[in-house]
């Protein structure tokens, strides 16, 4: 049975409506589009665990196991200046 979800919630709501359902999203990134920033939110032990990154990190996508560099998220992609 599916669960219904209001319009908006936070990304905190969000994971706390899904925390018994390991079905449904393991994990998912905000990217900042006025500046280099990336959230990431994740399952750990049924829990939502959220990290933030900026400039020149390396970003980690839990659910495949590898690392990107943040940068490479914003390939094309004007920032405003002096970010």
């Amino acid at each position: 049975m599916a669960i219904e979800h209001p319009q908006q919630m936070t990304v905190q709501e969000y994971f706390q409506l899904e925390e018994n359902d390991l079905t449904t999203c393991y994990e998912y990134l905000l990217l900042d589009g006025k500046s280099p920033r990336i959230e990431i939110y994740h399952k750990e032990q049924g829990k939502g665990i959220y990290g933030a990154f900026e400039k020149q990190q390396e970003i980690p996508l839990f659910s495949l196991g590898v690392y990107f560099p943040l940068l490479d998220a914003y390939l094309d992609v004007e920032v405003e200046p002096g970010v």
